[in-house]
């Protein structure tokens, strides 16, 4: 158990460092529902922490079904659908791994008052941190799209502003 567990967990940091691609690992159910419950997890707990639980579920429910159906129909579009599992299980996870690093910012944030010194610091954070995912998310979808690297950032930037555009929409006390 520990070392399949093992095994996704340094798959992902490794694409997450740009030093693996979707493709490496194979076809796994196992590994799709792993990288789901990471996601969805860290996802929750980072938009309740600001949020609510129930504004967090509903922001982790836009970001989960825009990932998937995004990332299902370019697929579609461009015939790779056989890459789905692992564009999807590559997605997740390493979102799953920037969520929970930016867990304890977050949670930092909602129980102390931030000063002037440390707001500038999770400011910063906060922008490598966005920076970082979509580097990631561009990694991955150049790679299942067997596209350029400018193609894949901007699937990732434009799947950004679908997801902040309809959670502002739809939750705009969160924003």
């Amino acid at each position: 158990m520990f070392n399949w567990l093992n095994h996704w967990m340094r798959s992902w940091f490794g694409i997450c460092l740009l030093k693996r691609t979707p493709q490496d690992d194979g076809f796994s159910y196992s590994g799709l529902v792993l990288a789901l419950t990471l996601y969805v997890a860290s996802d929750v707990l980072v938009a309740a922490a600001s949020s609510g639980w129930k504004v967090g579920w509903g922001m982790t429910a836009i970001d989960v079904l825009i990932l998937i159906a995004l990332t299902f129909a370019l697929l579609k579009f461009t015939n790779k659908s056989e890459r789905f599992l692992q564009t999807i299980t590559a997605l997740a996870g390493t979102g799953g791994l920037l969520g929970l690093m930016v867990l304890p910012a977050v949670q930092n944030t909602t129980f102390n008052t931030p000063t002037e010194q440390n707001s500038g610091m999770l400011v910063l954070f906060w922008l490598v941190m966005m920076v970082w995912s979509v580097v990631v998310r561009a990694h991955i979808y150049r790679h299942a799209l067997s596209q350029n690297y400018a193609t894949g950032a901007a699937v990732a930037i434009v799947q950004a502003m679908i997801v902040l555009r309809l959670v502002n929409h739809w939750f705009p006390q969160a924003g």
